[in-house]
């Protein structure tokens, strides 16, 4: 058995160097390296299905030749453009040994594209998809929903849980409270809805503003204390009188 060692290929025959390794037994050519030149259409990359945002998502390419060997060299250009949600052009870094690698750290949730090429000519499987999912519950990002309310009606509270990028959290967890001072006094139980999102109510009694001091896991959300005006029923005695009116049919 003998070893060759930096050969390259042309056509059907093996002349020249280049970075390479093969090995010659009574089998046949066994290559233990490649021979060939880099291909972008046998290329790949590694790039997650999933990121998160706030961290990083790390890409890998695999240069490789027409046979799918992986090149073992660099000095290749690789170029990286991510579109969807998040937008960047990270910067690749050549290895030297047939990869290059980048990261880019995305702020929006959503879908992402990953489109790669090698030397101009795009890559195996791209453009890659990867989605961006929230990053962990942060209550000072986190908002509320509350309504003007009326007396003797139920007043719906809903809190969306954020995270520090304001992509709307998608699990709950998280502990929230709301205390009612003004017009009207009540701390309303609120649910944990499981989707990121936490529901109570209350009914004012009173006529006037109220305020609503909102928490997450003690942490005040953000915009809280939020305020509430509460109407009397019916408006006043000039809509009771209209009413009165309506019923007896006389129109005024």
């Amino acid at each position: 058995m003998a070893e060759v060692t930096r050969a390259t290929q042309v056509g059907s025959n093996v002349v020249g160097l280049m970075d390479a390794s093969v090995r010659v037994s009574q089998f046949g050519w066994n290559v233990l390296g490649s021979l060939f030149v880099v291909d972008p259409a046998s290329s790949t990359a590694t790039v997650p299905a999933f990121g998160m945002a706030g961290a990083p998502t790390n890409i890998v390419v695999q240069a490789k030749d027409a046979l799918g060997n992986n090149m073992t060299s660099g000095g290749d250009t690789v170029v990286v453009v991510v579109g969807g949600f998040n937008v960047a052009g990270p910067v690749v870094t050549d290895v030297g040994d047939g990869t290059y690698t980048c990261s880019y750290t995305p702020n929006w949730a959503g879908p992402d594209t990953v489109a790669i090429t090698l030397n101009g000519t795009s890559i195996s499987g791209s453009a890659y998809a990867t989605t961006v999912l929230p990053a962990a519950l942060a209550p000072g990002a986190s908002t509320a929903t509350v309504p003007a309310g009326t007396v003797g009606l139920s007043t719906a509270i809903v809190i969306q849980g954020m995270d520090a990028w304001g992509n709307q959290v998608v699990i709950g967890g998280g502990s929230a409270m709301c205390s009612i001072s003004g017009a009207n006094i009540a701390a309303p139980v609120m649910t944990d809805n499981g989707d990121g999102t936490y529901s109570g109510a209350y009914t004012p009694a009173n006529a006037g503003t109220d305020s609503m001091i909102i928490t997450i896991d003690g942490t005040p959300i953000l915009g809280s204390p939020y305020p509430s005006v509460v109407a009397a029923v019916g408006g006043g005695a000039g809509a009771a009188g209209r009413r009165l009116s309506m019923g007896l049919g006389i129109g005024l």
